[in-house]
């Protein structure tokens, strides 16, 4: 064991003694500020309600009769001087900052005793928005009475009270300001909270000294052999060397220990068993890496597909929704006229629908180049599919051939999804005839639908992964947005473009939501024959 982890152990206790001091603080900080807040908020009324009677006191001692004729004329009289008088002993005598007399008219405060100063009468001030409307809160008819507190760096904290003087008709004329600044309260209640903290402080930590001496014997040490059994289990675990932790403390530490015992044991064999499968998983993976490769490798995946050929333009793309498919689509020449088309969808998903798939084309594909009609060679196809269908599985089709030299395209579908053709300029949905799915039923028929392609049209086939492509709120993208996906495609685009701008606008609608199936599409424009 390196001195590193030696270290680490040790520190359990240091953890606790650190946990410890925090709490300490933590309770320091709690119970000094909720016994100062209750100190601080006690003085505070006890000072509001002594700033509201000497307020009270001095506005009775002032003729409010008097007031505008001090205003008027500036000058003082006898009751004058005797009002400024009062207001200076009553400083003197309650110990606050200051107390002075003044008219407020709009928003400009007009100067009438001050207990600092002899010679304020008619002074003018502009008086800010909050003092504005306190001023008209105490001179209306339920003037407030509470004491305000602000701070100032001039004068620290202060505490002030307006109380309204009334003339003979009742009628509030001025306003009396008495301020108190209160740094020996600030004072007081800091040296209070010091002598809670250091109580706190001295109680707290020998009390958790004492509880630290306890845990260290009944927790610490047992919790210090459980993590050096651990750590000695995790560095050899893939060594055959077994490492058992003996506790007999008879509470749960002992039923961990036994606990972390058979965790090893268990640990040991769930290695042994995983080791099995990960060879295993390893094995299927490459397996499912070839059989995506021959998968890949049985489509068309050359571009353009027929250089030579400039009639038509064609692409094609598959991505499957696992490692590998049951979707797939294929083209190829029956003869020098005769290009056929499929494009198909196998049920289920993973290995079995891509051995279906590969069976069903090959099918497909020989039975097409033996001649007749789409109809006649998906009949002929879910024949043969049906006779072999063990697995009870299905694939739908649909299966066109152009006849290059004419532009007609004859179609047959085995349930597979509604094509969309650009015969006008604009792709439209081509509701054709429909048949079941081949392998589903012994004897199916099919119909043919004959297209007429001319120079400039164009066709998209797809199959159910597009259309039902959803979103987090599984909602699907369906036709209408496919075909809209495709008219936003400018003109003159290639089928590869058109295919990409297809898989764009799924990929922009499902977002971050995962693909839940295969996504195979297939376009054709026709050129017209060279003349």
């Amino acid at each position: 064991m390196d001195t590193t982890k030696k270290g680490r152990k040790r520190t359990i206790g240091g953890k606790f003694i650190k946990a410890l001091v925090i709490q300490t603080l933590i309770i320091c900080i709690g119970v000094s500020v909720l016994v100062g807040s209750l100190y601080f908020y006690t003085e505070i009324d006890q000072i509001g309600q002594k700033a509201l009677s000497v307020g009270r006191l001095a506005a009775d001692h002032i003729d409010g009769d008097r007031i505008q004729g001090y205003l008027d004329t500036l000058e003082k009289d006898e009751h004058y001087q005797e009002a400024d008088d009062f207001l200076k002993k009553t400083k003197e005598v309650f110990g606050f900052r200051h107390h002075f007399v003044f008219v407020y008219e709009g928003d400009t405060a007009t100067a009438l005793w001050s207990a600092e100063s002899d010679d304020v009468l008619g002074d003018k001030k502009k008086g800010s928005e909050t003092d504005t409307e306190l001023a008209q809160a105490v001179l209306s008819d339920n003037p407030p009475e509470d004491f305000l507190l602000s701070y100032s760096p001039e004068y620290g904290l202060c505490g002030t009270i307006w109380v309204p003087v009334h003339d003979s008709s009742g009628k509030s004329v001025a306003i009396v300001s008495v301020e108190y600044s209160m740094p020996e309260l600030i004072q007081t209640i800091l040296l209070f909270a010091l002598i809670a903290i250091a109580v706190i402080v001295l109680v707290t930590v020998l009390g958790g000294l004492l509880f630290y001496r306890n845990i260290k014997m009944n927790i610490i040490r047992p919790v210090e052999l459980l993590e050096k059994a651990s750590s000695e289990m995790v560095s050899n675990i893939d060594k055959d060397v077994s490492f058992q932790v003996d506790i007999h403390t008879g509470d749960e530490l002992e039923a961990l220990a036994d606990s972390l015992n058979k965790m090893e044991q268990g640990i040991r064999k769930y290695i042994r068993e995983l080791a099995q499968v990960t060879a295993e998983k390893e094995r299927i993976n490459a397996e499912l890496n070839v059989a995506t490769s021959i998968q890949t490798g049985m489509l068309p995946s050359i571009f353009p597909a027929f250089p030579n050929r400039p009639e038509f333009d064609i692409h094609a793309s598959m991505d499957p929704a696992k490692e590998v498919g049951g979707d797939f689509y294929d083209f190829f020449m029956i003869d020098d006229d005769h290009l056929a088309l499929v494009i198909a969808d196998v049920s289920g998903k993973g290995i079995p629908a891509a051995l279906f798939m590969m069976s069903s084309k090959i099918l497909i594909n020989d039975h097409a180049m033996m001649g007749g009609t789409p109809a006649e060679i998906l009949e002929r196809v879910n024949k043969q599919v049906y006779a072999h269908n063990d697995a009870h599985m299905f694939v739908t089709v649909w299966l066109g051939i152009l006849e290059i030299s004419t532009g007609i395209l004859t179609t047959a579908s085995a349930g597979h999804e509604y094509p969309m053709v650009n015969t006008g300029g604009r792709y439209e949905l081509l509701k054709d005839k429909h048949g079941i799915a081949i392998g589903a039923m012994k004897k199916s028929k099919y119909k043919n639908t004959e297209i007429q392609l001319k120079k400039g049209d164009s066709i998209f086939v797809y199959t159910d992964g597009v259309a039902e492509a959803t979103d987090a709120d599984y909602k699907f993208f369906g036709t209408d947005r496919t075909l809209e996906a495709l008219n936003a495609i400018p003109d003159g685009a290639s089928q590869k473009e058109i295919l990409a701008g297809v898989r764009t606008a799924v990929d922009a609608f499902v977002k971050e939501a995962p693909q839940f199936d295969d996504l195979t599409m297939l376009g054709l424009k026709y050129f017209g024959p060279v003349e």
